[in-house]
């Protein structure tokens, strides 16, 4: 079960690369979900406090999910699969 504190981390390191791989200023955002771009800094910077329902503005203004902002980014992913595979963890296929 994910913390509501890595939750919100995974949900900063994952909007900052949708952003930084689309080269989308957090203003940018900020103008297409309606909301003040202090809170869109708010959680970019994985600060917690979020205004309600700004999750879901962020996912639908990213074309993306709730869901999916949550998840591990895919550097951490990586990381660990890296690590399984140290430690002989991986399935032989």
């Amino acid at each position: 079960m994910i913390t509501n504190k890595q939750a919100v981390r995974n949900i900063a390191a994952n909007l900052q690369r949708i952003l930084r791989d689309r080269g989308m200023p957090q203003r940018q955002l900020a103008l297409r979900t309606g909301d003040h771009p202090t809170a869109i800094g708010r959680v970019y910077r994985g600060e917690s406090g979020s205004a309600p329902g700004i999750l879901g503005r962020i996912a639908e203004a990213l074309d993306t999910s709730v869901d999916l902002l949550m998840q591990p980014p895919r550097e951490e992913i990586r990381e660990e699969s890296a690590d399984s595979t140290k430690l002989g963890l991986t399935r032989a296929g």
